[in-house]
C-alpha cells in the first residue's frame, strides 16, 4: 500500500477469500459477471498464456509465467500470493479454489500437491 492506503496492484494487497473467489469467477467465465463484460475476453485470453517457462519451479510441475498468473502444464492457472495465498482456476472442470495459509517458503509446495493430488482426482 502506498502513503494513501491505495494498493500497488502487483502485491501487497489484502483480500477475503470471498473476494479472491470472486476474481477467480471472473476469470473462469471469461470476464462475465452476472451477464456484464468486466474485463475483456481478451485480456483474459492473452493473460492467461504461456510467455516465459520457469527454470526451477518450487512446485511439483512444470510451470510458466502469463501477465501476473502463473500458469501449470495441465491447464491450470494460479495468482500465488505471499506466505500461501492462493488462487486457483482449473478451466477443465470449471472449478476455482482459493487456499489461504501461512506456510513457510520451504514447505510452498504443499498447496500444489493438494490441488495435484487429492482436489483434481476428486473432481474427474
Amino acid at each position: 500500500m502506498d502513503i494513501f492506503g491505495i494498493s500497488k496492484g502487483g502485491w501487497g494487497m489484502r483480500m477475503t477469500p470471498r473476494d479472491m473467489a470472486k476474481i477467480g469467477y471472473l476469470y473462469q467465465n471469461h470476464g462475465l459477471w452476472a451477464g456484464k463484460q468486466i474485463i475483456s475476453a481478451e485480456w483474459i485470453e492473452d493473460s492467461t498464456k504461456r510467455y516465459v517457462q520457469v527454470p526451477e519451479p518450487l512446485e511439483p510441475w512444470d510451470l510458466y509465467l502469463g501477465y501476473l498468473w502463473w500458469l501449470h502444464e495441465d491447464g491450470l492457472y494460479a495468482a500465488h500470493g505471499m506466505k500461501g495465498q492462493f488462487i486457483y482456476i482449473i478451466p477443465d472442470f470449471n472449478l476455482v479454489v482459493v487456499i489461504t495459509s501461512n506456510i513457510p517458503d520451504s514447505e510452498f509446495s504443499q498447496p500444489q500437491l493438494l490441488i495435484r493430488d487429492y482436489i483434481l482426482p476428486s473432481v474427474k
